[in-house]
């Protein structure tokens, strides 16, 4: 008697974008990425959210704990890119204190691109 996943048909059908598939229930997939970020790509990203806060003109607590997710995320990145989970919990905590101080993403643009590379850097998928 065969097994009937022996016989069951995995096609895929349709066009189909992306860096791996995977199809069958014993499938599986690895992806190897290279990224072209630079550890001074990285420090660019975090002196401009330096220099937004500063010109958001916050209160003084309200900066200090946007200056303090700053240096979490700093402290977790290495020389180079790297997959880091916990990267994750960390920009949270960054636009949560944002959203605290009463500046969304949405209305500070210029805050955008600078999270999403450090978001980059940590291979953490958006939104975190």
């Amino acid at each position: 008697m065969s097994d009937s996943r022996d016989a069951a048909n995995y096609g895929i059908i349709g066009a189909v974008t992306a860096e791996a598939v995977a199809v069958g229930p014993d499938a599986k997939a690895i992806v190897n990425k290279q990224t072209t970020l630079l550890r001074t790509d990285f420090d660019s990203a975090i002196g401009d959210l330096r220099a937004q806060i500063a010109a958001l003109k916050l209160p003084e607590s309200n900066q200090q704990l946007l200056h303090e997710d700053l240096s979490k995320i700093e402290q977790l990145a290495g020389t180079k890119p790297e997959s880091k989970p916990a990267a994750s919990s960390e920009l949270k905590s960054l636009l949560d204190n944002f959203k605290l101080a009463g500046e969304f993403l949405q209305t500070a643009a210029g805050l955008q691109g600078p999270i999403k590379l450090i978001a980059q850097w940590f291979n953490v998928p958006l939104p975190f």
